[in-house]
């Protein structure tokens, strides 16, 4: 399990194109307390949001749910730490597993 969160951190610090955070346990309640769900934006045609669970895949891509998703998602990434303080717990956790 361990070179799961060594591999994170190795792409946080190597590919511009990947952000990692953290968002940590002492954040308490927070807006993605639903469940995990991604979001995905084109360049043409409808932004989508996919949730997935062991039984089913739901997609969104109606611009007003859309929107709640984004507003959740940016909610998230506010209360993580930013993406440099991100990897310092994954170190801490790799550390740990070893």
């Amino acid at each position: 399990m361990r070179a799961q969160p060594e591999h994170l951190t190795h792409l946080a610090r190597t590919n511009p194109a990947v952000t990692i955070q953290v968002l940590p346990f002492s954040a308490g309640a927070h807006a993605g307390m639903d469940g995990p769900f991604t979001l995905m934006s084109f360049p043409t045609g409808r932004d989508l949001v996919c949730i997935e669970s062991p039984r089913a895949s739901l997609h969104l891509n109606e611009p007003e749910a859309v929107e709640l998703y984004r507003t959740t998602s940016d909610l998230l990434k506010s209360d993580a730490l930013p993406p440099k303080a991100s990897i310092s717990p994954l170190t801490t956790i790799a550390k740990d597993l070893s």
